[in-house]
């Protein structure tokens, strides 16, 4: 079941200040749908999965390295091209909704990633600095050099979802909610 809009709020609200003016060194994409970032900050560095399988949309930190391709799909090498290197600027959920956007400082001016977890057109698309679609996750052709224009809101059934995510550990540790939810899935 993919993260609720609810859960995503709580993801972002606990990443956000570990993540936030890091540099993203990598990038992989080690299966069709799913990205693995790791974002330098200082003195560590965090792998950011976000995962655009309609059943299981999530984003959070993960602590498990992921194998990756001897040659990286063709989105993953325009995200290398694109973003890599650049620094985190800005990490927001639009609306209260399943829709996140990281904006990337890049030597190619400023890149937004807009994370659209929301089943079942989820979806991730690059945009320039004029709001314009540079390139998406699912390939779609025609809408390259667009604007890009979130979708309408979908009302308070959409934003006050229950939220789904296992129980946090008892433990203090960094990131609780991300290692749950990475057990969970």
């Amino acid at each position: 079941m993919a993260m609720s809009a609810i859960d995503i709020e709580r993801v972002i609200g606990e990443i956000t200040p570990a993540l936030l003016h890091g540099r993203i060194q990598k990038i992989h994409q080690h299966v069709d749908r799913m990205l693995i970032l790791a974002i330098r900050s200082p003195g560590e560095t965090h792998r950011l999965l976000v995962s655009c399988e309609p059943e299981t949309a999530r984003l959070h930190v993960s602590f498990h390295p992921a194998p990756n391709p001897a040659r990286p799909p063709s989105f993953c090498q325009f995200l290398r091209a694109q973003i890599q290197g650049g620094r985190l600027e800005d990490i927001r959920q639009l609306d209260h909704g399943r829709i996140v956007t990281f904006l990337v400082s890049t030597r190619h001016g400023s890149r937004t990633l807009v994370c659209a977890l929301t089943p079942p057109g989820t979806n991730i698309l690059v945009l320039d600095e004029r709001g314009h679609i540079l390139r998406d996750l699912n390939g779609q052709r025609h809408i390259a050099g667009q604007p890009y224009e979130p979708p309408p809101e979908r009302g308070d059934a959409w934003t006050q979802e229950r939220c789904r995510a296992v129980a946090l550990p008892a433990v203090d540790e960094r990131f609780p909610l991300s290692r749950a939810i990475e057990a969970h899935y």
